[in-house]
């Protein structure tokens, strides 16, 4: 219109379409403005978001900074638990070899202990033998010479029969530690034994 006002144009058909053309782009350019305000809304927004995305990846960062050294943390934390474990693991070991030690030595000690006890009984009742066997030969001894007297009492006439007297010395001695508790085997060789309980 105000092509035609100003007389810019004739009145031909190739005019009016350029008039219409002119028209339209005159219209977009109208619109233009709501365009770049839409358009300025929209950076706007575009950089809060921005921002907004620094702040959180700040926000990450530092999270993530602090979950590192944590991580590293627990990470020489979890190696001195391990270093204390395996530590421990040896001194438990160590232990238990001592103790299997002790317990070894505890045994050997205790045979040696039953075997002394039993060395020491057997010495004891060997001993108690000997107090016997010495006892019995001094019985005999005792039997002997009433034997001895006996016999030249029966020489020199005094005695004719068979009596106590006349009784062998070994004997004689036997019935005594019998009368006393003592056993009489029969099986020995050359003789009657004692077998004291």
């Amino acid at each position: 219109m105000i092509l035609i006002e100003y007389d810019l144009l004739g009145p031909n058909s190739e005019a009016n379409t350029s008039i219409s053309q002119l028209q339209q782009k005159l219209e977009m350019i109208g619109q233009l403005p709501g365009e770049v305000d839409q358009v300025k809304a929209d950076c706007h927004r575009w950089k809060e978001s921005m921002d907004q995305l620094a702040t959180d990846k700040e926000v990450i960062t530092a999270q993530l900074a602090s979950a590192e050294t944590q991580l590293r943390g627990i990470k020489v934390k979890g190696l001195a638990q391990a270093k204390k474990i395996e530590e421990d693991f040896v001194s438990v070991q160590d232990e238990l070899r001592e103790a299997s030690d002790r317990e070894e030595g505890s045994n050997d000690l205790a045979k040696c202990q039953a075997q002394r006890e039993t060395l020491e009984e057997i010495h004891a009742r060997g001993f108690d033998l000997a107090e016997d066997i010495a006892e019995a030969k001094a019985q005999e001894t005792d039997a002997r010479f009433l034997v001895s007297s006996d016999d030249e009492d029966v020489v020199s006439g005094s005695g004719d029969g068979e009596g106590e007297e006349d009784v062998p010395e070994g004997e004689e001695a036997l019935e005594d530690r019998a009368a006393e508790g003592a056993v009489l085997e029969d099986d020995a060789p050359g003789g009657v034994t004692l077998k004291i309980d």
